[in-house]
């Protein structure tokens, strides 16, 4: 009885393990908290019990051994009276077989009322042996509920683990497909880097060519202004070009010559309406829809010393309209020259001085 009682107690160690073991497997899900409480609770209530179990097999063991000892003790008693009482043997005296006699009854009296207080132990380790089966078998119905608990357990688990490893392929299934859009995205996003930076090359390009362009205009800019100064100035040291031109007014003269001869100047010699000395290549006369200090640009003269420039300050009487009068030196150069339409730009001093204001130039 007490090895099969050690052999369950070893049982009942292992399934503990494996309850302990099944319990730290059912304690990662934390949605399981309530099946890990319950699996603690029994595991206690398990331990309980085969404490009491062992304490049950100690006493068992404890109160067993002395009534052993005894019964052996008795049986060797009554060997000796039975090697004693051998009818082989001899006796000196009737004294000495009395003597045996009554050692004998004393030995059997002993034994009876052994067997008496041996039966009322035995009764009550009977008992506490029958309360300790009666604990294994509340154990193993216990531990059969426990099995069937962890049984439910695992098999909410199992289907954890089946909807999780479900959910699992579906996020990797969702993720893999939010990488294909992503690297798709990331070469589009490359592609129209590229197209990007390629117009910005070309801007880059179209920008310095802007700039390059920007200063060839100011370059100009600036010359034409020295130049629209110089036509202001009254200085004729420079040379015409088609953005100076641009801010003169075309214009087609009815031209003839005239010199400081009476004839040509009526007396006045080289005295101009204008109170000035008339010079050659310079000084002409025009009507009064010409300001004085109006400035003339003559192609045909362009290769002259004036390099084509005239200034109005003269008036003739019979300067009308687009009539235009050129002082020469000598009477035979307005011979030579006669009268001829002569094609010219007009340039208004005021005008130009107003354009330099407003444009900074």
């Amino acid at each position: 009885m007490t090895k099969q009682l050690k052999k369950m107690a070893l049982v009942i160690i292992c399934i503990m393990f494996s309850m302990t073991a099944t319990t730290i497997y059912a304690s990662t899900a934390t949605d399981e908290s309530e099946a890990v409480k319950k699996a603690k609770d029994f595991r206690k209530d398990v331990l309980e019990l085969f404490i009491n179990v062992q304490q049950g097999v100690e006493q068992v063991e404890n109160k067993f051994n002395p009534i052993s000892e005894k019964c052996e003790e008795h049986k060797k008693s009554a060997q000796e009276l039975s090697e004693k009482l051998d009818f082989d043997s001899e006796f000196d005296t009737l004294e000495e077989i009395k003597c045996l006699s009554d050692e004998a009854y004393q030995i059997e009296s002993d034994i009876q009322t052994q067997i008496k207080s041996s039966k009322k132990q035995a009764k009550g380790l009977i008992k506490e042996i029958r309360n300790n089966e009666e604990k294994v078998e509340e154990l193993l119905e216990l531990l059969s509920q426990l099995k069937d608990f962890f049984e439910y357990v695992v098999d909410i688990r199992i289907n954890s683990i089946e909807e999780y490893r479900s959910e699992y392929q579906e996020l990797q299934k969702y993720i893999e497909d939010i990488f294909e859009e992503y690297e798709q995205d990331l070469e589009k996003i490359s592609q129209d880097n590229d197209e990007i930076i390629s117009a910005c090359e070309k801007i880059q390009s179209k920008s310095s060519k802007v700039s390059e362009s920007l200063e060839e205009f100011k370059e100009k800019q600036e010359k034409t202004a020295e130049k629209l100064k110089k036509i202001i100035d009254g200085d004729n040291d420079f040379q015409m070009d088609d953005e100076v031109l641009k801010y003169g007014d075309y214009e087609v003269f009815n031209a003839s010559a005239y010199c400081p001869c009476y004839g040509c100047s009526e007396g006045h010699g080289h005295n101009t309406a204008m109170m000035k000395r008339a010079r050659e290549l310079h000084t002409v006369a025009a009507s009064k829809a010409y300001d004085f200090g109006t400035r003339i640009y003559a192609e045909k003269f362009a290769d002259k010393a004036n390099n084509g420039m005239f200034t109005v300050e003269d008036r003739g009487g019979a300067i009308k309209g687009n009539k235009l009068d050129i002082f020469m030196e000598e009477h035979y150069q307005t011979e030579q020259f006669g009268r001829k339409n002569l094609e010219c730009y007009v340039f208004d001093v005021d005008y130009l001085e107003a354009v330099l204001d407003n444009y900074n130039l």
